[in-house]
């Protein structure tokens, strides 16, 4: 939805449907060109329409090109193991005093013999999806805590170089999303070599937001505030004080919806 009062949003939007409708790809594809859909982007990139067409061109691109049929299958079905699993991804009721989205991944949750890993980042590209609507998240951007206890060697291998460069090309400029910080929990040696790719591969401003704490929780909480996080984390509360839940169910619930979105890209 616009942002009441924002007259700057509301003339980026206007500017960007038009850029919009005179593109070709864009066009084409059958987009809902909606107001709440534009203004994420013209959010994500402080009111400059030139950089939120570039970001809508690239979304529309990934999904048209090389990743169609990753796309092409895209819906909450797709991911119905995770239900079945303790949390494995979150997003935190609460934003921090920057006003960031906080939300955590603990990928050993994940038991890699039994589930694809295109299908665990089509659950990170349906929250991405999801998360378009929120304003926190597109105006302030999003901080990421990555648990890595009880990481074995299956999940090391099955981020391969190829995996994760896959993911950087499906997330990262493709979303008007603001990477804030990676805070990185229990590393170890099995994680290293992990890591090492994840960095040559990312882009440089997101290889600057990377923070290794290693065991310390203390020295998460110097970032985040122990007030938003769950208690596991060394934070004031329960997971379910925690959690935006409801996020979650909202995704879950729009199967139809996301179905639609699909068959633009056949």
């Amino acid at each position: 939805m616009l942002i009441l009062g924002d007259p700057k949003t509301e003339e980026g939007v206007r500017e960007l449907r038009k850029l919009a409708k005179e593109n070709e790809d864009i066009r084409g594809c059958g987009l809902d060109l909606s107001d709440e859909f534009l203004s994420s982007f013209i959010r994500g990139k402080n009111g400059e329409v030139n950089k939120a067409l570039q970001t809508l061109e690239h979304y529309v691109s990934v999904r048209k090109g090389k990743y169609n049929d990753f796309f092409r299958h895209l819906y909450p079905s797709r991911c119905q193991y995770f239900k079945e699993l303790p949390t494995f991804q979150a997003f935190f009721k609460r934003r921090d005093e920057e006003g960031h989205v906080v939300g955590f991944f603990k990928l050993s949750e994940i038991d890699f013999n039994v589930v694809d890993i295109e299908d665990v980042f089509a659950g990170f590209v349906l929250a991405a999806e999801e998360l378009l609507t929120v304003e926190d998240l597109t105006k302030n951007g999003l901080i990421a805590i990555i648990d890595c206890r009880g990481i074995g060697l299956q999940h090391v291998k099955t981020f391969t170089p190829s995996r994760i460069q896959f993911l950087f090309n499906i997330c990262v400029g493709t979303y008007p999303i603001k990477y804030k910080g990676f805070h990185v929990l229990y590393d170890s040696f099995i994680f290293d070599p992990l890591l090492k790719v994840f960095k040559m591969l990312a882009p440089k401003k997101i290889r600057e937001r990377i923070f290794l704490h290693g065991k310390d929780d203390t020295s998460l909480q110097k970032s985040i505030p122990p007030s938003m996080l769950p208690d596991w984390l060394g934070g004031e509360l329960t997971p379910e004080e925690c959690y935006d839940n409801e996020l979650v169910e909202h995704i879950y619930s729009q199967e139809d919806h996301f179905r639609k979105i699909a068959t633009k890209w056949c």
